[in-house]
């Protein structure tokens, strides 16, 4: 393998660990997780459509300039043309972490907008009460909140704890509401 084929190999710019921990599971709430799953693909599934356009936008263009005859021209549509390696490995990245969404997305429970709306009040005070208790215990250990949420959302509260052992009375790691599964994911 070449360092292009090993380029083109790990494309993706979101794990999938990031994205099933830190984006979908910084919510603790099914209907959280279902709507920022929903919002993130909606996303991911713009940007590739913007990608393809890029792309053909860039072959359009190349075209355009070799059509005049002119040398420059020439020169310039194959420096336009160059950015299409890029673009088409941007849009690997993309495809793969639409598809690890989709994935999840087949997991889950179906939520509908009045769902979601219902699940706020309860949603919001467990929430703000985890952001209170990360803040407490980042006062007295010395570690930033946000780190302290980092390691929540990963799954390993518990086992930080016991390495902050003055600590650990203060409080219980609170365990996502769904945690689907990485295990044996073939979509790639």
């Amino acid at each position: 393998m070449n360092i292009k084929e090993a380029i083109n190999e790990v494309q993706q710019s979101r794990s999938k660990y990031q994205l099933e921990r830190f984006v979908i599971g910084q919510h603790h709430s099914p209907e959280m997780q279902y709507y920022q799953l929903c919002q993130e693909a909606n996303a991911v599934m713009g940007s590739i459509e913007e990608t393809k356009l890029r792309i053909e936008k860039v072959k359009a263009e190349a075209e355009e300039l070799r059509e005049t005859d002119k040398k420059s021209d020439s020169i310039e549509a194959d420096i336009k043309l160059l950015s299409i390696e890029s673009l088409e490995r941007q849009l690997r990245g993309q495809k793969r972490e639409l598809a690890f969404m989709e994935e999840m997305f087949e997991q889950f429970p179906r939520f509908t907008r009045n769902d979601i709306e219902e699940a706020q009040q309860d949603y919001w005070e467990t929430r703000l009460t985890r952001v209170a208790q990360m803040q407490m215990l980042s006062r007295q250990g010395g570690v930033d909140w946000a780190q302290l949420e980092a390691v929540y959302q990963a799954g390993i509260m518990e086992e930080a704890l016991t390495q902050i052992p003055t600590m650990s009375h203060l409080m219980q790691p609170i365990e996502l509401a769904h945690k689907p599964s990485i295990e044996g994911s073939k979509n790639d």
